[in-house]
């Protein structure tokens, strides 16, 4: 069977529209109702109906599953043989949050490029949920952060741990507050210190991303106070850098404060906050995956290693 009227297939069922998927397809309504009305005189099957609205017929819907899994064992091809046949050129789509890739790129990229120094690594910088999704969907090859290990789309391989800590810079409370919360890790001794905080997405601070991105969200009202909120962005560098000028105290995970400038890190005091967790690549789950991406994850976890020892972080 021709597989070019199983990826219009896909296209049509996606849009449930010829005239939709046609122009996505950037074909005439016609060609493409050729090749639908082709693909259900070989199959010998109804694939779908138009009214009372469009739908897949049961034959439509097992039609469309095998279509799926011809056009990920073509796109595995694909890959094997541009490794076999290209000159280490291409494309890596890098799904990754802008602090975080400000630290880790800077020495992941380099070390990437030595090996194959005409590839362009393309960065899309999105909140985990989306890049997850976007990972899924084929429209990143990788994603770095913090990807949860139970969607089976996906592979994952652990690039280091990384904790939470809460900044806070001399002068904001009485040094023997500071002393005690050191300490104690007990928030309500901070009820009276300005706070620096990130920026819900949507604005919504129980919503599912935020949740991930942020794991301490909701931990100052578990604590019962409300502290003064001078100022919210969803920068954590830029919370930092205003934290480290006395602003106020702020959350960020500990690798993400290499950003600062050595004299304004010794400004700081760092207290652990909450549990570890986990910073990862995820790539998709491809009967072949790629030279680019087994070679740019294994580059990572190299990488990854050596700036945390370098910042004597583990």
């Amino acid at each position: 069977m021709n597989l070019l009227p199983m990826k219009y297939y896909i296209v049509v069922a996606d849009q449930k529209s010829i005239t939709r998927a046609a122009e996505e397809l950037h074909i005439t309504q016609q060609t493409l109702s050729a090749h639908m009305a082709a693909l259900e005189k070989e199959l010998k099957c109804q694939l779908f109906q138009r009214r009372p609205k469009f739908e897949l017929t049961y034959e439509g819907r097992v039609f469309y599953r095998y279509c799926q899994s011809y056009q990920r064992l073509s796109a595995s091809m694909e890959d094997e043989f541009r490794d076999i046949n290209s000159g280490q050129g291409g494309l890596l789509r890098l799904g990754i949050a802008y602090t975080r890739g400000r630290v880790l790129l800077p020495r992941i990229i380099p070390a990437f490029n030595k090996l194959y120094p005409k590839v362009q690594v393309r960065v899309k910088e999105r909140s985990n949920e989306e890049m997850v999704n976007m990972l899924i969907e084929d429209e990143l090859d990788v994603v770095i952060g913090r990807v949860m290990s139970d969607v089976p789309e996906l592979s994952y391989k652990e690039l280091y741990h990384a904790q939470t800590m809460l900044y806070l810079c001399g002068g904001l409370i009485n040094p023997f507050k500071l002393d005690a919360f050191v300490h104690t890790r007990d928030l309500r001794l901070l009820a009276d210190c300005p706070f620096l905080l990130g920026q819900p997405f949507g604005g919504d601070p129980q919503a599912p991303e935020h949740r991930q991105d942020h794991p301490l969200a909701g931990l100052l009202e578990k604590s019962n106070i409300q502290p003064p909120i001078i100022f919210r962005c969803g920068n954590i560098q830029t919370l930092l850098e205003l934290c480290a000028d006395g602003m106020g105290a702020c959350f960020s995970p500990d690798v993400l404060a290499t950003t600062l400038p050595e004299e304004k890190r010794r400004r700081l005091t760092a207290v652990p906050m909450g549990e570890p967790f986990t910073i990862s690549i995820a790539w998709k789950n491809k009967p072949y995956v790629s030279k680019l991406v087994t070679t740019f994850r294994d580059v990572c976890a190299a990488e990854t290693v050596n700036l945390r020892r370098k910042l004597h972080l583990d």
